[in-house]
């Protein structure tokens, strides 16, 4: 939600009475979301002075986020994370500090927060010597063949597949089927043995 002007002129009472004045945040200030910056304020000689105020409340609003509890407004300085998931392509963020001796509450000027970069972080850990390839999930013994990973159609699987080992060629490949086809065979004629020509010959054992 977008502050009211109500808020605001209430916020400028109080933000020029208290010596607390915040100097980061700025209007011009752009903080990412999910990650930590500092927050900095000075004493600017009103009443009541930082000395006499006591543990300070930071909040960022419009989320309504506690950033902090318990701050020292004599440290004028205080580094707060800023969530990843806050952000808004319509809405300015301002932090807000409060105290309960005195009661006073003080706002920064409005700034910007930019989205987390998930995706840019996420492609630069991508490994860079991987190939991409694309294979038909029916076909066991095919060989895949590369293609881009952007024109893979929904009936495709994306394969990772590492370099080839040192000494050995794609050529050998065929060789590996080869020996993967001879043993599908022998499975075959295993099966045949057992279930089919097995039981024939009990029956025609019994039959005799």
């Amino acid at each position: 939600m977008r502050p009211s002007c109500a808020l605001f002129l209430a916020a400028y009472a109080v933000y020029t009475s208290a010596s607390l004045y915040p100097t980061t945040p700025v209007s011009a200030t752009a903080w990412i979301a999910g990650t930590s910056h500092w927050t900095t304020w000075i004493d600017d000689k009103t009443s009541p002075r930082l000395s006499n105020i006591g543990q300070v409340t930071i909040n960022m609003y419009s989320e309504n986020d506690t950033l902090a509890r318990n701050v020292s407004p004599t440290k004028r300085k205080h580094k707060v994370h800023i969530p990843k998931y806050t952000y808004s392509e319509d809405s300015k963020f301002f932090l807000r500090f409060t105290s309960r001796r005195p009661r006073l509450t003080v706002y920064t000027a409005m700034f910007d927060v930019l989205p987390f970069p998930d995706t840019a972080k996420a492609e630069a850990l991508a490994p860079a010597d991987l190939m991409t390839l694309s294979a038909p999930p029916t076909t066991s013994n095919a060989t895949a063949t590369p293609t881009s990973s952007n024109n893979a159609s929904p009936a495709e699987t994306t394969i990772y597949a590492a370099p080839l080992p040192k000494g050995e060629r794609p050529g050998n490949t065929n060789t590996n089927g080869d020996h993967a086809s001879r043993r599908i065979d022998v499975e075959k004629l295993k099966f045949r043995i057992v279930f089919v020509l097995w039981p024939a010959l009990i029956g025609i054992s019994m039959s005799l």
